[in-house]
């Protein structure tokens, strides 16, 4: 037998075309339950026909009806069968863990009786608690079930906002601060911009999870439908909740009408980078304050919510690294392309990422003003110091040999670099330092990240390897550098990060990865 959470029991056996004496695993025994059986009924007798099944350890919650996760049909297609019309959503009893969410003692809001404020609160809680699950990936059985709670968060609508409110002001979980930031687009109301704005600096520290998605394979035909309804254009074909300075942005697009773009930062490194890293991101919540604040009256009546209170950065700049200080390689890396600034000055095609910040990870493509048109030495300078000034330190550029063609490479703006051993990319030393890097690298002589052949000591502006570098804010990263990419990769085609060597991307110019260090922490 099979025995439901509430004592529900259906009679298991070998069903028609499934031949095995092993015991049913919980896979398959959900694949029969999606017959939707009611209780009492013989499963023997129901047919199985997939067994490409990929579900977690816990897949149903209650009734048989209620599936979570990739067994449940895409409903975004239109050649899926239709799902039993039955089906049923049971919210299954996790308690919180680590939610954050404190029992507030204050009254009722805008008339908000206080039963349906305790409700919204222990939805807010069970997002929170999801969020913060192992399991909480795309299309896991965790990711469903958020999917349902900020489905029943966004139908309480406008009297939902205080309490979003609240909890938005005290998360620092960026998933939370995703899941939020989608409510109050979904919701339209205008009051939650100030707490959106205030969340800024504490996206991605510590970095959670980039790129987040909590998308949908999903069997409930609302659910689909309230995704898809808040779908934004060219989100592509998941649905469902993107990373939160993504989800941030288009919240405070679709609430204001204004677009200020927020910075995507890496969320770790050593002391002065995170510091640049929340420096960046309050400098971009300053922005939107002081343009709410100037407008909010043209936007709304409601007084209260004119003024956006941003707090200071607390935090004084460290100091830059020791060349002997112990350093520990953080156990993250991410892959770029960087698109070659001459391409986008040429043909003015659609510009993507040219400018690449090491201290913080925030990229930026050529700027309008020098696109469409070939870039003089003047512009050249006017766009390098530019380029300085917003503190960025990579750019993808054309050298140019007197004895041979040109090739796409990596150009540093003020940085210090050396070429290393390529086990050194590899390398599981659990520490080293500064000083122990740079006195066993080369020494590059100029701006350009370009590797030395091992045998001649000659520029192969065709290799690839590994260096460190050095920012103008004496911040240490591991730079390894691609090949070129000279060919555009088909729309379908996928390119994994340990592509570096291969001439398909994204775009025409060069691909990179990038290690970086924090402090040694003592055991």
């Amino acid at each position: 037998e099979i025995v439901g959470q509430n004592g529900e029991r259906w009679l298991w056996g070998s069903p028609p075309g499934f031949e095995s004496n092993a015991e049913p695993t919980a896979e398959l025994k959900l694949k029969i339950l999606l017959a939707g059986a009611p209780p009492g009924t013989d499963l023997r007798q129901v047919p199985y026909t997939d067994p490409a099944m990929k579900m977690g350890p816990e897949k149903v919650s209650g009734n048989p009806n209620t599936v979570f996760g990739d067994a449940a049909p895409d409903l975004t297609s239109d050649d899926n069968e239709t799902p039993p019309q039955e089906a049923e959503v049971v919210r299954d009893t996790l308690s919180p863990v680590n939610s954050g969410i404190q029992p507030s003692a204050e009254p009722a809001e805008s008339g908000v009786s206080a039963g349906l404020e305790k409700e919204i609160r222990e939805v807010l809680s069970t997002i929170d608690d999801l969020n913060r699950r192992e399991d909480a990936g795309p299309n896991s059985p965790r990711s469903q079930r958020w999917g349902f709670e900020l489905k029943l968060l966004v139908s309480h609508g406008s009297e939902a906002v205080p309490s979003i409110i609240r909890e938005l002001d005290q998360t620092r979980d960026d998933r939370m601060i995703a899941s939020l930031a989608f409510a109050l687009r979904a919701i339209g109301d205008k009051r939650g911009v100030p707490a959106l704005i205030r969340a800024i600096p504490r996206i991605g520290v510590p970095l959670t999870n980039c790129n987040f998605i909590q998308s949908a394979s999903l069997f409930d035909k609302e659910l689909v439908a309230f995704f898809q309804a808040h779908k934004l254009d060219g989100q592509g074909p998941a649905i469902g909740c993107s990373d939160a300075p993504t989800e941030v942005a288009n919240a405070l697009r679709e609430l204001t009408g204004q677009k200020f773009a927020l910075s995507h930062i890496f969320g770790l490194g050593m002391p002065r980078q995170v510091y640049l890293q929340k420096q960046r991101l309050h400098r971009d919540a300053q922005r939107w304050a002081e343009w709410w604040e100037a407008n909010s009256g043209l936007l709304m009546s409601d007084a209260d919510y004119a003024s956006v209170n941003l707090p200071p950065l607390s935090m004084n700049p460290p100091e830059p690294v020791d060349v002997e200080q112990s350093l520990a390689k953080a156990f993250w890396r991410t892959g770029n392309q960087l698109q070659a600034l001459q391409i986008v000055a040429d043909t003015n095609e659609q510009a993507r990422v040219s400018f690449l910040d090491l201290d913080t990870g925030r990229s930026e493509p050529v700027p309008e003003a020098w696109r469409g048109r070939k870039l003089s030495a003047a512009d050249r300078l006017s766009l390098f110091n530019w380029a300085e000034d917003e503190g960025y330190d990579l750019v993808c550029d054309r050298y140019e040999r007197a004895d041979g063609p040109s090739h796409y490479a990596f150009r540093g703006i003020g940085l210090k670099a050396w070429q290393l051993d390529d086990h050194r990319w590899d390398d599981q030393s659990e520490y080293i330092s500064l000083n122990e890097l740079t006195s066993e690298g080369r020494k590059v002589a100029d701006d350009w990240l370009l590797p030395l052949n091992d045998d001649t000591l000659d520029i192969d502006p065709t290799a690839t390897a590994p260096f460190v570098v050095v920012t103008r804010e004496g911040s240490p990263v591991l730079v390894y550098v691609g090949a070129e990419t000279t060919e555009i990769a088909p729309a379908n085609q996928i390119i994994q990060i340990d592509d570096l060597h291969r001439p398909t991307g994204f775009v025409i110019g060069r691909k990179l990865e990038i290690k970086l260090f924090e402090p040694l922490r003592k055991k």
